[in-house]
């Protein structure tokens, strides 16, 4: 009887297996069918919308939350508002529009929402979530902004938007209204209809068509249709499908977070002061950084058995020449590096990290992902009708640049930030920041409150790298 149990348990495993391998393809291409199914949708919705409806429609496709790592699909509309409509009204119109869809499937759980900042002053819905100035441009003007921007998550079971209000975006004191949705893939219908009815007039409701400004954008001319379907049957296929491998080999849609809230601080470092620590030591800005990054990690998280710090980062390079110092052409995701925490000796660990970042610039890979930018750069510039051949160029220099010399990056931005620890690597919801503006450098913080439990943890965390920093001006 125990050998008949036994062979049973056996046999039902054996079966799960089978199950679980043959349903594995069936599973990526479901996700892959909704995937291009959303692609498709958005593109065209663009090319064949009618002339009366008053809104810019963009979409964030294929990007996975920094902290939480969970991918996330946004809708977003852009509406020129007049200066006397309030943004209340605009929420009431959509909560009624809601109301009476029955919006459940526009329900959904949140990770996180982060504050979104457009890369110059006057808006072209092009978003990045790092932060961007135009220096020719009034402080002040931008930090406006900044305090309009959603840092702080959604309650659970709430609607999905995030919603930013950027006013005087011309001369006549228009508002440019931004309404982005997270959603799942199967909902994005639900929502394109939602985003169409918003703009119907209604007279149940305060807000008219002729209430908000019909600043049509120009119709899609044939030429950048075939652009489209290019896009669609070459470029979209693959992105895709790395989109389904990483969300099914991640298991990204299941991970849970700590606690779901979130805590942002930023610092400013002086640049050259870390330029002349880097001049010190012989080492680029970003190995000196990342160095001090990791005594931080290593004295203040205090994680038990922590052996290693393994993340991927991205380096960002400005437009060479480029009057806005700040503004960035492009970037480049690497291969993670695994960052030593546990030993005590700075020096030990930026060696170790200047090599691993020497051997990326040396690596073969990196020209296939200088040229696979390049590429997207320029299908993107052409669709949006963008192309600035100063630009395009200009970004093949930098990449050039990049091979030849990668201390001439001015940017870092770590994100799937995982702790090696003796139990095996476990990820830690937080992400840090580097970029350089001008004569400082931009240091931020985002990181689940179960890490940092508030503002002042962040701050002790950024004097505890402040001194990390300090004490490698004596290592040569």
């Amino acid at each position: 009887m125990v050998t008949f149990r036994r062979f049973m348990r056996e046999l039902i495993l054996v079966i799960l297996t089978i199950l679980g391998v043959a349903t594995l393809p069936i599973t990526a291409s479901v996700f892959c069918t909704l995937l291009l199914y959303r692609e498709i949708v958005i593109k065209f919705v663009k090319y064949f919308k009618s002339d009366w409806i008053p809104l810019n429609l963009f979409s964030c496709y294929g990007a996975v939350d920094d902290i939480y790592n969970k991918p996330l699909a946004g809708i977003g509309i852009v509406i020129y508002l007049d200066k006397k409509i309030s943004q209340d009204v605009i929420f009431k119109r959509m909560e009624a529009l809601i109301a009476k869809r029955n919006g459940a499937e526009l329900k959904c759980r949140l990770t996180r929402l982060g504050g979104f900042f457009f890369w110059e002053p006057i808006p072209n819905f092009e978003l990045s979530s790092c932060l961007g100035v135009n220096y020719s441009d009034d402080f002040e003007y931008f930090d406006t902004f900044k305090g309009q921007c959603v840092l702080e998550p959604f309650k659970k079971g709430c609607p999905l938007w995030e919603a930013t209000l950027f006013p005087n975006i011309d001369k006549d004191g228009n508002y440019a209204f931004l309404i982005r949705w997270h959603h799942s893939l199967m909902d994005m219908n639900s929502i394109i209809t939602l985003f169409r009815n918003l703009g119907d007039p209604d007279p149940e409701q305060d807000v008219l068509l002729d209430q908000i400004v019909a600043r049509i954008t120009e119709k899609y001319s044939p030429k950048i249709g075939i652009l489209y379907i290019l896009d669609f049957l070459f470029i979209s296929p693959f992105r895709s499908g790395y989109m389904a491998y990483n969300m099914l080999n991640e298991n990204e849609w299941t991970r849970t977070p700590i606690t779901g809230k979130s805590v942002h601080h930023v610092e400013q470092l002086d640049l050259n002061g870390v330029k002349q620590i880097s001049k010190m030591a012989g080492q680029s800005i970003q190995t000196i950084l990342l160095t001090a990054l990791t005594g931080a990690i290593r004295k203040s998280l205090r994680f038990d058995d922590v052996t290693e710090v393994k993340m991927n980062f991205a380096l960002v390079f400005p437009i060479p020449g480029h009057p806005a110092r700040d503004r960035m052409t492009n970037h480049m995701w690497l291969a993670p590096l695994k960052l030593p925490v546990s030993d005590a000796d700075p020096l030990n660990r930026m060696k170790s990290i200047s090599s691993q970042i020497t051997n990326l610039a040396k690596s073969p890979i990196l020209l296939w992902l200088v040229l696979g930018d390049l590429f997207f750069c320029l299908t993107s510039s052409l669709i949006n009708k963008k192309f600035v051949p100063r630009e395009i160029f200009s970004g093949i220099i930098s990449n050039g640049i990049t091979l030849r010399k990668p201390e001439h990056i001015t940017g870092i931005a770590v994100s799937k930030f995982e702790i090696m620890t003796g139990r095996g690597l476990n990820s830690v919801p937080v992400v840090f920041n580097f970029f350089t503006v001008c004569d400082y450098i931009d240091f931020g913080i985002w990181a689940d409150r179960g890490l940092f439990s508030g503002k002042d943890a962040l701050e002790t965390f950024a004097k505890s790298f402040r001194m990390e920093l300090k004490t490698l001006e004596n290592y040569k």
